[in-house]
């Protein structure tokens, strides 16, 4: 009993914490969610006014070069950006890209808001009513990433923390079932020779009502064999003097019959 309590209740503990950290890791998916896209939102609304001006001092808002024109990251260490992004004009040409940004048109529609590609999460802004527009992308490769460091960061406690588990319920279930060893033990000492009832006032209440009806076996047990016991006694009592009288009338017959048959057989019933 004990092996299937602590099997049964290690199972019921990882499983209620397993699905504690699955709907962790959705609602932490949803807030990785909002913040990425907030993160896009805010890039894109403070990159267009920055753009637009650069743009107007180049004289680069016509549209007209056939090469999209890159924004370097000056002294910066060149390195992979998360987030990348392009200017594009009314018919979907490229006017201006992040360094690390793809020469190609991203693979979005030229309208405010959000849209998801096989590989990004596009925000669009529209500027100079609707002639240039800001596409700021960000891989879903770098939104995966976070949810799985999250939900390692969930579930690798939960794995460490099962042999603890299983310990700590087996300390628990050995305390909790100690009284029914000593109630058993307590059982296994009683025999004919030892008829005492058992002490329940230190049980619990679910073994208690077992030790009261193990007592009132014991009682009746007890009432038994003293119905036995004097039942011998008085029969031993009773049989005595026949037996007695028997006893000496066959010694009788048999110093009184000569040798043969009839002797021998009053030996016997002698």
């Amino acid at each position: 009993m004990t092996r299937r309590l602590i099997l049964w209740l290690t199972a019921a503990v990882v499983v209620f914490w397993l699905g504690a950290a699955l709907l962790g890791a959705s609602v932490m998916r949803e807030e990785f969610d909002e913040v990425f896209d907030s993160a896009l939102a805010e890039t894109g609304q403070r990159l267009l006014p920055l753009i637009l001006d650069e743009m107007s001092l180049r004289g680069d808002d016509d549209g007209d070069n056939d090469e999209p024109r890159t924004i370097e990251p000056g002294d910066i260490p060149d390195h992979d950006e998360y987030l990348t992004y392009q200017v594009r004009d009314a018919d979907g040409g490229v006017l201006l890209r992040s360094h690390d940004a793809d020469t190609t048109p991203f693979a979005a529609p030229l309208v405010p808001g959000f849209f998801d590609t096989a590989t990004e999460r596009i925000y669009t802004l529209g500027g100079r009513g609707g002639t240039v527009f800001l596409q700021v992308a960000d891989p879903s490769s770098h939104r995966t990433e976070a949810m799985t460091e999250g939900a390692v960061a969930l579930f690798l406690p939960i794995f460490a923390l099962v042999p603890l588990s299983i310990l700590a319920i087996w300390l628990i279930v050995r305390r909790a079932l100690a009284p029914v060893g000593a109630l058993r033990a307590a059982i296994g000492e009683r025999s004919g020779m030892n008829l005492a009832p058992l002490d329940g006032t230190a049980l619990p209440e679910e073994l208690a009502g077992i030790a009261a009806s193990v007592n009132d076996l014991l009682r009746r047990l007890r009432t038994a064999l003293e119905a036995e016991r004097q039942f011998a006694a008085n029969s031993a009592h009773e049989l005595r003097t026949p037996i007695a009288g028997a006893l000496a009338q066959a010694q009788r017959l048999v110093a009184e019959l000569p040798d043969g048959a009839a002797r021998e057989r009053a030996r016997r019933i002698e």
